[in-house]
C-alpha cells in the first residue's frame, strides 16, 4: 500500500492523540519518516512535544514513504522547525547496511549526511542549530538519563 501525505500525518497526529490519551510524555517521541507530510503537520507534532525526523537525504527518489529527498527541501523544512523548536529535529540517512531481501535495500550512501549534508545544515543553521539536528537531538530522543555529553 502507498500512503499519500497527508494519510501518514493523519495516521501519526491519530496515534500520537492515542498515546497522549494514555498519558505519554511526547518529549521522547520521534516521528521518523516524517519528511513526506506537510510542514504544517511537522510543527503540529512539535507543538505537542514530539520530535520529527527527516530521513531519505541521498537516495535518488523515496518508493517506499514518497517524500522528498532533495537536499533543498529538507534544509527548508528543517530550517522553519528549527525557528520554533530547536530541539526537536532529527536528521539521519537511514541506510541500511544490508537489507534482505536485496530489492528494498535503500539508494542512500551512509556517509552523505556527514560528509555532504552537514556542510549545508552548518551554511543554512549554523554550527551550533547543525550539531542540534544531527547530534545533540538524536542522543536527546533516544538515551537513558540526561546526559548528553
Amino acid at each position: 500500500m502507498v500512503l499519500i501525505e497527508r494519510r501518514i500525518s493523519i495516521t501519526a497526529l491519530f496515534f500520537v492523540a492515542s498515546l497522549e490519551a494514555e498519558g505519554f510524555k511526547l518529549d521522547r517521541f520521534v516521528w521518523g519518516h516524517s519528511q513526506p507530510s506537510a510542514n504544517e503537520d511537522h510543527l503540529k507534532m512539535v507543538g505537542r512535544g514530539a520530535a520529527v525526523q527527516f530521513d531519505a537525504i541521498s537516495a535518488d527518489s523515496d518508493p517506499f514513504f514518497n517524500g522528498p529527498t532533495d537536499d533543498a527541501s529538507m534544509l527548508d523544512r528543517i530550517a522553519n522547525i528549527t525557528k520554533g523548536h530547536p530541539d526537536q529535529v532529527i536528521v539521519s540517512a537511514d541506510a541500511s547496511v544490508f537489507v534482505h531481501p536485496a530489492k528494498w535495500q535503500y539508494d542512500r550512501d551512509n556517509t552523505y549526511v556527514h560528509r555532504y549534508f552537514a556542510a549545508k545544515l552548518v551554511e543554512r543553521l549554523g554550527e551550533d542549530m547543525a550539531n542540534n539536528v544531527l547530534r545533540n537531538n538524536v542522543i536527546c530522543a533516544f538515551r537513558r538519563g540526561d546526559n548528553v555529553g
